[in-house]
């Protein structure tokens, strides 16, 4: 049993490794997304004598996306991220009760309900107008 240790170790490290190159993996294909729109609308431009500023405006509004529905994705993702914690919160607390170590597991539980209350706020923190979102 005394290669455990390094064994979980190891295990740990794959883990968290194989966590960053997907969050990297998705960052980089966001960008070289945007970058060949952009190259688009920028071969379009060269290639076009006269383009005027409605057409201009939405081709620029198409390779942004839609900030509305970004910001309207990215705050039903906080508020269903702050309804799952805030569910898990009393399960910690009952978990604790169940096996016989209450108060540890009920101060985790109130961090776990102080980080639903973050997601909440953050989500109203978004606002939504017609003309324009703020994040």
């Amino acid at each position: 049993m005394e290669g455990t240790g390094i064994v979980a170790g190891m295990g740990a490290f794959a883990f968290w490794m194989f966590i960053a190159a997907v969050a990297v993996a998705g960052i980089w294909s966001e960008v070289r997304e945007k970058a060949e729109k952009q190259k688009t609308l920028r071969d379009m431009l060269n290639k076009s004598d006269s383009l005027d500023e409605e057409m201009l405006g939405k081709l620029t509004a198409l390779i942004e996306g839609d900030k509305r529905e970004k910001a309207q994705s990215t705050k039903n993702g906080l508020e269903v991220a702050h309804k799952i914690t805030l569910a898990v919160a009393p399960g910690l607390a009952i978990l604790g009760l169940m096996v016989g170590a209450f108060l540890p597991l009920l101060g985790v539980a109130g961090l776990v309900g102080c980080v639903s209350y973050g997601l909440l706020m953050a989500s109203r923190t978004i606002k939504i107008d017609d003309d324009a979102a703020t994040l």
